[in-house]
This record gives structure tokens, C-alpha cells and sequence, in this order.
């Protein structure tokens, strides 16, 4: 990102540009973790509930941002990390 970028208290979204469904990231968290659970939900919708959802980055994109590694690398080293904070 470029020094001296002015920031005015906005929320800026970090993410890759990968669209996951909540299930899709469930079973790649537990894939690294070595856990194979049973997923049980209806899919049904309740009312109010969001059917997609995606980050939007472009604030940060106007600095300069780019991802510098993909999801299943992220999901790498954030297991990882929490993974050596128990041991």
C-alpha cells in the first residue's frame, strides 16, 4: 500500500478474491484440522437472511492493496497459527 495514504475512520474490507460458500470454508478449516464432522442443516432461508455475500476491497484497492496469498494459503497459516498458540 502507499505510504501517507489518508485515512478517514472508513471500514476497509480485507479479502481475497475467492467466493466460498460457508460449507465449502467449514470442510476446508476442517481439512486442516484432520476433523471430519457431520454437517447438519436444512438450507432452508429465514427471512432477513443474506443468500450471498462478498467482501468489497475497492477502498483498499484505491491504496494500493492487493492479496498477496489466495484463501486455502490463508486458511494455511491462520490454522497453523492457532494451532501452535495450543501446543
Amino acid at each position: 500500500m502507499r505510504c501517507g495514504a489518508k485515512l478517514r475512520g472508513e471500514a476497509y474490507n480485507v479479502a481475497a478474491e475467492e467466493s466460498v460458500t460457508i460449507e465449502e470454508m467449514a470442510r476446508m478449516i476442517c481439512t486442516r484440522l484432520n476433523a471430519n464432522p457431520r454437517f447438519a442443516y436444512t438450507g432452508a432461508a429465514r427471512a432477513g437472511d443474506m443468500k450471498t455475500m462478498r467482501a468489497d476491497t475497492s477502498l483498499l484497492k484505491s491504496l494500493g492493496y492487493r492479496a498477496r496469498v489466495d484463501l486455502a494459503t490463508g486458511l494455511d497459516h491462520t490454522v497453523g497459527w492457532f494451532a501452535a498458540q495450543l501446543l
